[in-house]
């Protein structure tokens, strides 16, 4: 794994499909000291999409996502965007605490301040961190400009996430949902999510159903098609089940220690910490029925290649 000691300006990526359980390793990096609390915007996912769809290319995309990433590292630093609105801070405040938005919010916006926020984050000791999911070769395009990324994979067993897709209804859901705060774009008069440019005949033709395996599918084969061995690999089922080793997984890559109160974060994750592993996968609403068959054998054969990578990490 990549020596935090041998980065500058290091950034966080917590990277993960919607719905492998991601959210939950906020926790984990806030347990963590010198590690920001993670940022969720959805600007840099418009950005993302615009480019996967060929409106903007590689040079611009990386020029908008530096501006973003120095942006909003600031802002964080000096308590702008988490004292605004009583929900920013509520939320800031599960992860951190008072004590630590009090010395942001004395921080003055001036030279002196960026300064040392410059300092601090070159330095390590301030570590931004995003819900971002970039790409390699956009990361690689960003290493161009001084930024270095340190990458926490949330991944969570296909055939799990496949139905918690289905059962929150992503695969339609763009097709009513509100414009704002998507990126989209016109395929024979539809529009369609910008994230599934490179299959968008498919996307056009394709049930609620079978997108969701589409969308499921394609994130899983382009994971396990890339070296992640320099990344940090967080299994959904383990963490919810023992929070704590996944904790020290991270702490031991920065070589970092834990927070005193990491048990009282945890006791505000809103997440079941027992499996029942007969029913985990068990589909009692027909979904897979609903998608081709090569579809659903493609989805086993991804849960199984899950299974071997989660086993070769122990």
């Amino acid at each position: 794994m990549t020596n935090i000691n041998n980065l500058n300006s290091p950034i966080i990526l917590l990277n993960g499909i919607s719905r492998s359980g991601k959210a939950i390793t906020w926790y984990v990096v806030s347990s963590v000291e010198n590690i920001d609390v993670p940022s969720n915007e959805p600007f840099p996912d418009w950005i993302l999409d615009a480019h996967d769809s060929g409106d903007i290319n590689l040079q611009a995309t990386a020029t908008l996502l530096a501006n973003y990433f120095k942006i909003y590292s600031w802002y964080s630093y000096i308590g702008r965007g988490i004292n605004l609105k009583e929900l920013d801070q509520s939320s800031f405040l599960k992860l951190s605490s008072q004590k630590e938005l009090d010395i942001r919010n004395k921080r003055n916006d001036n030279s002196q301040s960026w300064q040392d926020f410059t300092y601090s984050w070159s330095s390590s000791k301030f570590i931004p961190c995003f819900t971002t999911d970039l790409k390699l070769n956009i990361q690689k395009e960003l290493n161009k400009k001084g930024f270095n990324f340190i990458n926490i994979n949330t991944i969570r067993n296909p055939k799990r996430v496949f139905l918690e897709w289905c059962e929150t209804g992503r695969g339609s859901r763009y097709d009513e949902l509100d414009r704002m705060g998507k990126y989209y774009f016109n395929y024979k008069g539809m529009n369609i999510p910008g994230f599934a440019y490179s299959y968008k005949e498919k996307w056009f033709d394709s049930c609620p159903e079978e997108r969701c395996y589409l969308v499921v599918s394609k994130y899983y084969e382009d994971f396990f098609s890339n070296d992640q061995s320099n990344a940090i690999n967080i299994f959904f089922e383990d963490l919810v089940q023992d929070p704590l080793p996944e904790v020290m997984k991270v702490a031991n890559h920065f070589n970092y220690k834990i927070k005193s109160n990491y048990k009282q974060m945890f006791e505000l994750m809103n997440v079941p910490r027992v499996f029942d592993e007969d029913s985990y996968t068990k589909d009692l609403k027909g979904y897979y029925k609903k998608i081709k068959k090569r579809s659903y054998e493609h989805l086993c054969s991804l849960e199984e290649q899950y299974n071997h990578y989660k086993m070769s990490k122990l």
